[in-house]
């Protein structure tokens, strides 16, 4: 494991030494930085170009994976390409970035990992919810935001609770979630037609909670009237199964397996980084929803014994 490391640092150090010399007496500069991301810190590439405010950064990951399919040259030439595409397409950054009306209108949240973000969210305003955070971010452009840090606060000149209520009241109201049944998705995916019978035969029948940008559709989890309306759909409880910060999977309760089977499919699944990348990563809980009360709890808790011997027990704790 160690070779490998060193490695991948090698040839990020080659990568970086071919990318210099490429921007050498060009208007094109970069910056080699570590930068927080969702639950870890990547290896990024910062760009500049003529001074420009917005800077595109690129990971400099993604493109190892690519290592032994091509040299160092060529994988910094295809670096600098995608960064003058980025630049190509940076959005107009609003005036009125810093206004207060404007952070208001465009403010929304989304939801992260407590635990694998602790230190970060001490930078950043947050509600924790068991074990998960609601951060508020700021839309910008089409497919731009940014997460709200204390610095900003600072300069917008709003608490904690105002950003927070603003920013679920906003994400709320905007109607971005949708319920889609897996084969309904897994079509969208591949572009073809899946036949009753295999949709029949699906061993499990989850259907998927996506916003319609598909971007941190798992906040749907704090949305009160989309999760009730979920209920009334199914018109019994279900489980709540966090695939992703983009998506939630919704599974009956009445066709659903031991609880204890379905927190270990999560965690089986989360561990597989081709499946679920290490920013994408949610949680590992199974949450569970009841139509009577109304509420979203933990469905299980992992305890330790006298003992020392790990158990599972069911529980209820209101999110």
């Amino acid at each position: 494991m160690g070779q490998i490391k060193e490695f991948y640092i090698e040839k990020g150090i080659n990568v970086c030494s071919e990318l210099e010399h490429l921007v050498k007496d060009t208007d094109i500069n970069f910056e080699r930085t570590r930068i927080h991301k969702n639950n870890c810190e990547l290896d990024a590439l910062v760009f500049e170009i003529n001074n420009k405010m917005v800077r595109p950064t690129l990971y400099l990951d993604d493109y190892l994976d690519d290592i032994f399919n091509e040299n160092e040259g060529q994988i910094a030439r295809r670096i600098l390409n995608d960064a003058y595409i980025a630049f190509e397409n940076i959005p107009d950054i609003p005036k009125e970035l810093f206004d207060v009306e404007y952070i208001k209108q465009n403010l929304f949240v989304h939801l992260v990992n407590y635990e694998s973000n602790k230190d970060y969210l001490n930078d950043v305003p947050h509600q924790k919810v068991h074990d998960l955070a609601i951060v508020p971010r700021v839309k910008v452009g089409e497919d731009g935001s940014f997460v709200v840090t204390n610095e900003m606060q600072k300069i917008i000149k709003m608490t904690d609770e105002e950003i927070l209520e603003v920013g679920k009241r906003n994400t709320i109201s905007g109607n971005q979630f949708t319920l889609k049944g897996m084969g309904s998705v897994i079509e969208d995916i591949t572009g073809a037609e899946l036949s009753e019978d295999i949709e029949q035969e699906m061993e499990i029948p989850l259907m998927v909670v996506l916003a319609k940008d598909n971007n941190f559709g798992a906040t749907a989890l704090i949305d009160e009237k989309f999760i009730n309306g979920v209920g009334e759909y199914l018109k019994e409880d279900f489980y709540i199964l966090p695939s992703s910060v983009h998506e939630l999977l919704i599974l009956p309760k009445s066709k659903a397996p031991e609880v204890e089977y379905l927190e270990e499919m999560v965690k089986t699944v989360n561990a597989d980084m081709s499946l679920v990348k290490k920013e994408d990563f949610l949680s590992n809980t199974v949450y569970q929803f009841d139509t009577l009360t109304q509420k979203v709890t933990m469905a299980t808790k992992q305890l330790i014994d006298v003992e020392g011997i790990e158990r599972t027990q069911t529980r209820g704790v209101r999110l």
